[in-house]
């Protein structure tokens, strides 16, 4: 079982998510937007952390480069409607796993 911070400032995609996360068993913790999924990272451990990228107050690629400096950073994975081709430099640079 992983622990897993989703990260959308869509709630009905947030919910979809955890539902199909936690049916696999997942412990998930949702966030809707990326300031207080920053909270939520510098308070405890997370195995995995699904990002938006296009959110308020912090956006995905932010809140991405304060996960890099983070003792125990979890795996990344942004989820986007965006077009992977315009944003597969940035999402590398910042160490994520996929993009999807």
């Amino acid at each position: 079982m992983a622990k897993v911070l989703a990260v959308d400032d869509d709630a009905e995609v947030l919910d979809l998510v955890r539902e199909i996360l936690e049916s696999a068993g997942h412990e998930v913790v949702g966030a809707d937007d990326g300031q207080i999924a920053l909270d939520f990272l510098e308070k405890g451990r997370f195995d995995l952390a699904l990002i938006d990228i296009m959110m308020p107050k912090l956006d995905g690629y932010h809140l991405a480069t304060h996960i890099g400096g983070l003792a125990h950073p979890p795996a990344l994975i942004f989820v986007s409607v965006r077009d992977f081709d315009a944003d597969e430099g940035v999402v590398e640079s910042l160490g994520a796993s996929a993009f999807v």
